[in-house]
């Protein structure tokens, strides 16, 4: 996203990306690596000094930690949203996440499938335009078959291995 960014910073001022860039727009490209090398030290830097705060308030009482973190939510989500219809989707959707945990479902699992879940319709919906609507064509390819076998053998695997720890 970065990159996408410095090109299109380029165009906008009338620059021409690609190799010559070098070589017509040379100080200011090794006028941007040199700033970036130096925000790089100064993020160092500021690592450096801040790790011995952080580890302050790491050990901090979790009381304290979660009183925090929900006051910077919610004072971040009404700045974001100029309202209070964003901070009490928030605190829905908090309350919705601390039930699935109650109920034992895996945060990171719902993480994934959030990020990954409109990727994978997206990639469902290009195998099917390539197949003409029949995915049994995908068998015909020794990767997917591969794939599909461990895949199944990996969720086999899961699932004993779970049934054992519940014993």
């Amino acid at each position: 996203m970065g990159a996408a960014l410095i090109i299109s910073a380029f165009m906008i001022h009338g620059m021409q990306p690609g190799p010559l860039l070098f070589q017509t727009q040379g100080q200011l490209v090794y006028g941007l690596f040199g700033t970036m090398i130096m925000a790089n030290f100064i993020n160092l830097w500021v690592g450096q000094v801040g790790l011995r705060f952080w580890v302050r308030v790491v050990s901090a009482p979790e009381s304290i930690i979660f009183t925090s973190a929900l006051l910077l939510c919610i004072v971040g989500v009404s700045m974001a949203t100029s309202g209070l219809f964003g901070v009490s989707i928030m605190l829905i959707f908090a309350v919705i996440g601390y039930l699935m945990s109650g109920f034992g479902y895996s945060l990171v699992i719902f993480i994934i499938a959030f990020f990954l879940g409109p990727r994978f319709e997206k990639s469902i919906a290009q195998s099917l335009a390539l197949t003409n609507g029949d995915l049994t064509q995908i068998l015909k390819s020794p990767v997917a078959v591969a794939l599909l076998v461990l895949s199944v053998a990996s969720f086999i695997w899961f699932l004993r291995k779970n049934n054992k720890a519940m014993e």
